[in-house]
């Protein structure tokens, strides 16, 4: 049977391990968004590519900030 403690490191086990998770899909969207930034620098394009392209990038950092913001919820509840 396990006790109080021993269930608090179980959840903050799990929560490092979800905070992981989630710090492994912010790299690839940063990866993604370091990508589009670099092509759009590199290539001649036109205004609709352009903002076409700023498009995706603010999509994938929105999606990194809610991310970020949800993997952190137990850590600071806790503190």
């Amino acid at each position: 049977m396990y006790n109080d403690e021993d269930m608090r490191k179980k959840e903050k086990l799990k929560w490092v391990e979800d905070r992981i998770k989630a710090l492994e899909e912010i790299e690839i969207k940063l990866t993604k968004m370091k990508t589009l930034t670099e092509y759009v620098k590199n290539n001649e394009l036109s205004k609709e590519e352009i903002t076409k392209l700023n498009e995706e990038i603010d999509k994938l950092s929105k999606e990194i900030s809610t991310l970020d913001k949800d993997s952190k919820i137990f850590w600071l509840d806790n503190q």
